[in-house]
């Protein structure tokens, strides 16, 4: 094992976001995660730097899943502010029907892949518009283990990153913000990076 050669990880956002695997970023609601996104997708898309860390250029796929085409246009704009859109931008709405997690999402992404193979950056805005139902008798950490896991699953075995977005509880940590995730310790059990608003 200690004389294999294991090359170095990579970031699409230099030491934040790496370029494979899954993060999720949490915070209340109204914190301006959808407009962050929007940002961090656009200059992930040109390759430039986002909160002043430097981004490796890649495709974006970027799922709206709570708006119609409406919202996401105008956020685009105010965050564009007159500059072209990036053409390797791609985003989906909540009018495109996505599927849930192991009923359907992982075949409409593998489209989307196919459709657009420079997309190395897929941004699920939020987690819970791909979550199925839960199991009769299954336990939260599983839950969030089993469905967290899954797109981890694809995330790896396809090189890319996926980046949910994710609430917090109402309720505050002054110790450890990644506390405030809403779920199970099952949530930061699954992830390769986790970032959080507070």
């Amino acid at each position: 094992m200690l004389q294999e050669h294991i090359a170095p990880l990579e970031y699409l956002v230099d030491k934040i976001i790496p370029t494979i695997g899954l993060s999720l970023l949490g915070a209340p609601s109204k914190y301006f995660k959808s407009y962050m996104c929007i940002d961090m997708a656009i200059c992930i898309a040109e390759g430039v730097k986002f909160l002043g860390f430097n981004t490796k250029k890649s495709g974006v796929l970027y799922m709206d899943l709570e708006s119609t085409k409406r919202r996401p246009q105008a956020r685009l704009r105010q965050v564009l502010n007159g500059a072209e859109c990036p053409d390797n931008l791609h985003i989906v709405t909540s009018e495109e029907k996505v599927a849930k997690i192991g009923n359907g999402l992982e075949f409409q992404l593998e489209s989307q892949l196919s459709e657009y193979p420079d997309i190395g950056f897929v941004i699920i805005d939020v987690l819970k518009k791909v979550r199925p139902e839960q199991k009769r008798g299954q336990g939260d950490y599983d839950r969030d283990y089993e469905d967290l896991g899954a797109l981890k699953e694809f995330a790896d075995s396809h090189n890319i990153c996926i980046l949910v977005i994710h609430h917090t509880r109402k309720m505050r940590d002054p110790d450890d913000p990644f506390n405030e995730l809403a779920g199970s310790s099952g949530v930061m059990g699954v992830l390769d990076a986790a970032l959080v608003i507070s």
